[in-house]
């Protein structure tokens, strides 16, 4: 009886906790995955980082377009830190930007910063797989 009493206190303890966190909004569960991800995290779900950031009210399919058209004008012209700020102002609107943390990794590598280029460049990585799994492109139906 003491068992039995036992597994419905738990199972009371657990349907509260996992109803909450069904309740998590597109924006939250984007904000935790930016949050894993700016403290190092990098092996995270990006396809689910991916489609949240699509939901949240922040979601512009164009991005911000004047900073990528900065920040690749200042890479190009080989002014690293100006790339960078550009990149990291890009980023701050939309993380899932993979052109934002590309410059950010060739400026990076280009500074010498070899801790922040390998960051950028998992980032890419991994944005770019969760993309190439998401379908082969071939049919609408199994589009990018």
């Amino acid at each position: 009886m003491k068992l039995i009493r036992l597994a419905l206190f738990s199972i009371c303890l657990v349907l509260p906790l996992r109803a909450a966190a069904q309740d998590v909004t597109p924006q939250q569960r984007y904000d935790e995955l930016v949050m894993k991800l700016k403290g190092g995290d990098t092996d995270i779900d990006y396809q689910a980082l991916r489609y949240a950031y699509n939901e949240t009210p922040l979601f512009s399919p164009f991005g911000a377009k004047n900073m990528k058209q900065e920040m690749f004008q200042a890479l190009n012209a080989g002014e690293y830190e100006r790339a960078l700020s550009a990149a990291t102002e890009a980023l701050n609107a939309d993380y899932t930007d993979i052109d934002a943390h590309f410059v950010s990794f060739a400026a990076s590598d280009k500074l010498h910063d070899a801790t922040r280029a390998l960051f950028h460049r998992t980032v890419v990585r991994g944005l770019f797989q969760s993309i190439q799994k998401s379908g082969d492109g071939k049919t609408p139906e199994t589009a990018y």
